[in-house]
């Protein structure tokens, strides 16, 4: 195929290499493969490509064989899919001689027909520009320009093609390239493309900013419709055929249409991405529309303002703020804008045709002693509207309080912090770092309402703490206005995850014994959920357990026997001290409270019924309680310790005997068992009354077994 293209065009060897190259290329590229196979490309527009290739050349109507492959490829939509890639470099579309030899700034020379077959073998990219050619990042031209007008460098851009297409896409009058697009001549772009179609691209967002006095990404994004109006490179292509692609929105924008406005003279890029961009004209030498000065207001948080007064022109960095009034408009006359000084905290207004200047100021361009006014600024912005402020912004802020907290307005920064922990789930990590770096030694009620809002935010997502245990353990364990919501930190942290909390036992025993009774709760709730998984880790807790158990709070009570009773059954030396203490509280006046302590008496008794035996009166006189569930644990508690002294059990008979007529038929069943196992002195008359006439079986069952044990 090279040789009979050589014959054909007259061309050297390595040039007809080039497009047998391109075509193995394009058999073989996955993305045509990807489009074939979700059925959004036809074959036919390869296989035409392939076969019968000379033919199909001779009826471009271009004078060099690589013109003639490009207008093919065009023809065919594979340059929609693939983009330059599929494309050549046509000596004939500059006008230069392929012999032509051309100069770089740095003295290399070389023909373009060297530098084609370089691209073609290195697979370096290389484009046409004004007079010469670009070469991967080094530009060659002819040696008689050095010096060019500006009408020579705008033609570099086809400025009638370039004019035509603007005209139509931006359905305005015909435009000419002015200048200021110049700016794009020297800047790389990682999206592939022809060079022209990125400019063309560029320039709509520029017009669009221009006509609407500023434009969000969002605004120039759904405006523009880039995958139907300008779908570049292989992406675009198939954005286009599905109608709407967020990744190709995305990579348009960013690797392309955001870099391109940023080297435009005329264009201000907004303080966060999704601001908006604004013209130099919208900034600077007056205002005169109401819209121009709340889209500036929309785009920032702290503002250089020049305006006129009565006899001169002053300038001030300030704030803007709502006035607590229904409306800013005032009766007669022009709107009025009101602000506030950064340094000074004056409050003025000033009405729209005294405004000279107002322009957004970065936060990372404010001193550090200003910077107290834009976390202000940021956070009455959130509490305004909490998906309006950009969160690079946020990030940002928050990570240079991290670095140095000490440079900012700890207040000012506390709260913008906080209110980003309630309500930004994005940014939330970088808020709960900031806020534990900006906690007092010595906390406030506002150090205690930051801690409150990381305890709500960890409610519903208790690993956001996680990394700050150490921190949440040292306002614990310390008499406070803030141990309460540290502790109860510590206690969503264990319930969702016990590990991550085992540094902080200590804290939490300490809090365990506090005077409030909130704290108390917290801790000892946090303690259970520790005993529960690692019962060794709670060993060193029983002490402040046992003391909290006499607590008034039910609930207290009820954790502090729930991890008693998991560090006693794995703990024989620490039964015997929790036994006593358990025995105290038989007689409380909460039924939760009662049935626990029963309850737990009796799983002790199963590794250790010497030690509760020795309360088995006390144990008995359950099973009189007014509670259901704590007369079945009294049943099995004495059932499980009888065991260890049976002449304990029987020395209880009468509450014994008397259980044979509990409503319960579990309790019922398990006094039977009691009185056979521990030989109890009831009358033989009484269990056969029960034998033949309880309506319960397995009642029936254990009389009956109870009194051949008897006889």
């Amino acid at each position: 195929m090279a040789k009979k293209m050589e014959q054909e065009y007259g061309v050297a060897r390595d040039r007809a290499l080039q497009i047998t190259n391109r075509v193995r290329k394009l058999v073989a590229n996955p993305d045509i493969e990807a489009l074939k196979e979700t059925g959004l490309l036809n074959e036919e527009i390869t296989n035409a490509s392939i076969q019968d290739l000379i033919a199909e050349l001779n009826e471009q109507d271009k004078r060099t064989i690589e013109g003639r492959w490009n207008a093919l490829a065009k023809e065919r939509g594979i340059y929609d899919i693939v983009g330059a890639d599929a494309l050549l470099y046509d000596p004939g579309q500059g006008g230069l001689d392929p012999d032509k030899e051309l100069v770089s700034d740095d003295g290399e020379s070389l023909t373009i027909q060297e530098a084609m077959i370089t691209a073609w073998r290195e697979e370096i990219l290389i484009e046409a520009i004004p007079r010469g050619i670009r070469l991967g990042n080094t530009e060659f031209r002819t040696e008689d320009s050095s010096q060019m007008s500006l009408s020579q460098i705008e033609d570099g851009f086809d400025q009638e093609g370039l004019s035509e297409q603007l005209s139509r896409d931006l359905r305005s009058s015909q435009l000419e390239v002015d200048g200021d697009l110049l700016a794009l001549k020297d800047v790389d772009f990682s999206l592939e493309a022809p060079r022209q179609d990125r400019v063309i691209a560029i320039a709509a967002a520029r017009r669009h900013i221009l006509e609407h006095c500023g434009a969000s990404r969002d605004d120039i994004l759904e405006a523009l419709e880039p995958e139907k109006n300008y779908p570049l490179g292989i992406h675009g292509a198939q954005a286009r055929s599905k109608g709407f692609e967020y990744e190709f929105r995305r990579r348009w924008w960013a690797d392309l249409v955001a870099p391109g406005l940023r080297s435009l003279p005329d264009i201000r890029e907004p303080a966060h991405d999704s601001g908006i961009w604004l013209s130099n004209e919208a900034l600077t030498g007056g205002v005169e529309s109401e819209t121009t000065v709340e889209t500036i207001l929309n785009e920032g948080y702290v503002f250089e303002l020049t305006h006129q007064t009565d006899d001169d022109q002053k300038t001030h960095l300030v704030t803007h703020f709502e006035p607590d009034r229904p409306s800013m408009t005032p009766l007669k006359g022009p709107p009025a804008f009101w602000f506030e000084t950064v340094e000074n905290e004056e409050r003025f207004s000033v009405r729209l045709p005294e405004i000279e200047a107002l322009h957004p100021v970065p936060y990372e361009s404010l001193a550090d002693p200003l910077a107290g006014a834009a976390f202000a600024a940021v956070r009455k912005q959130l509490e305004d509207d909490v998906a309006s402020v950009d969160e690079e912004l946020l990030r940002k802020m928050l990570t240079d309080v991290v670095a140095d907290a000490t440079s900012v307005d700890r207040r000012e920064a506390l709260r913008l912090a906080m209110i980003t922990v309630k309500h930004r789930d994005g940014t939330r990590r970088f808020a709960v770092d900031a806020t534990f770096a900006l906690l007092a030694d010595e906390p406030s009620a506002l150090d205690r309402a930051a801690l409150q809002a990381l305890h709500d935010a960890a409610t519903d997502e208790p690993a956001v703490l996680k990394e700050h245990v150490g921190d949440l353990a040292v306002y614990a364990s310390q008499d406070s206005m803030c141990q309460a919501a540290a502790t109860h930190g510590l206690m969503e942290l264990a319930e969702a995850d016990p590990a991550s909390v085992l540094d902080a036992v200590p804290a939490l025993e300490a809090a365990a014994t506090a005077e409030t009774e909130a704290t108390q709760s917290y801790a000892v709730y946090a303690l259970s959920c520790v005993a529960e998984a690692y019962p060794e880790e709670a060993f060193s807790a029983i002490a402040a357990l046992i003391e909290v158990m006499q607590s008034e709070n039910e609930t207290t009570q009820t954790n502090a026997l729930a991890a008693l009773g998991k560090i006693a059954s794995n703990y024989p030396d620490a039964a015997e001290p929790i036994v006593d203490e358990l025995v105290t509280v038989l007689d409380a006046d909460a039924k939760r409270v009662r049935n626990n302590a029963v309850g737990l008496l009796g799983d002790l008794a199963q590794a250790h019924p010497a030690v509760v035996i020795e309360y088995a009166d006390r144990i008995a006189a359950r099973l009189e309680d007014n509670n259901i569930q704590a007369r079945v644990n009294a049943s099995i508690a004495l059932q499980r310790a009888g065991e260890a002294d049976p002449a304990a059990i029987r020395a209880q008979q009468d509450q014994i005997e008397a259980a044979l007529q509990d409503p319960s038929p579990e309790v019922r069943a398990n006094v039977c068992s009691l009185i056979g196992n521990a030989n109890v002195s009831v009358p033989i008359e009484t269990l056969e009354e029960v034998a033949e006439n309880d309506l319960d079986e397995t009642v029936r069952d254990r009389a009956a077994w109870a009194i051949s044990r008897l006889r």
